[in-house]
C-alpha cells in the first residue's frame, strides 16, 4: 500500500508541474517614446497656422464660396442656388442660379461664366444685357433650360 500511495503521489507531483502549460509569455515592454529635438519643438511652435487663401471679395474658394453680385456677399452657391442645371456646354458639369427676392433678376454661375452673370426678367425666363444668355421656363413646373 506505501508503494501505490508513493506511486499516487509521485503521479500527482509530475502532474502540477506539467500543468502550467497554458500561461501566456509576457509582452514586450512598451517601445520607448521617440526623442524630441528641442530647436525642432520649439520651431513647430513658432511657425504661424496656414491661413486660407481668399479671393477678391475676402470669400474662401477651398470652402466652396462664391462671391454673389445680387447679394453683394459670399455664398456657397450649392447650397442655396434656387435652380439647378446640367451644363450644355459640359455635362459632367453644373449651372446654378439665384433668383432675387422679386424675382426679375437672376444670377447665373458656370464653369465657363465669369463670376456671376446678371439676367433680367423677360418674356418666358430671363436674358442677359448681351442676349448671349438666355435662361427660360421649360413647360414643367421646375423645368429651366439655359443657352450660353
Amino acid at each position: 500500500m506505501k508503494k501505490h500511495a508513493l506511486s499516487l503521489l509521485a503521479a500527482a507531483c509530475l502532474l502540477a508541474a506539467c500543468g502550467g502549460g497554458n500561461k501566456t509569455p509576457p509582452a514586450d515592454p512598451a517601445p520607448a517614446p521617440p526623442e524630441v529635438d528641442a530647436a525642432a519643438a520649439q520651431q513647430a511652435v513658432e511657425q504661424p497656422a496656414v491661413e486660407p487663401e481668399k479671393d477678391a471679395h475676402g470669400c474662401l474658394p477651398s470652402a466652396g464660396q462664391t462671391w454673389s453680385t445680387m447679394r453683394n456677399e459670399c455664398v456657397q452657391i450649392v447650397d442655396i442656388a434656387d435652380i439647378q442645371l446640367i451644363d450644355p456646354a459640359n455635362d459632367t458639369l453644373a449651372v446654378y442660379v439665384i433668383l432675387s427676392q422679386d424675382k426679375k433678376k437672376a444670377e447665373v454661375f458656370a464653369a465657363d461664366l465669369p463670376d456671376g452673370v446678371i439676367l433680367n426678367a423677360s418674356k418666358g425666363g430671363y436674358k442677359s444685357k448681351d442676349g448671349k444668355v438666355r435662361l427660360t421656363k421649360g413647360k414643367g413646373k421646375d423645368e429651366w433650360k439655359i443657352r450660353k
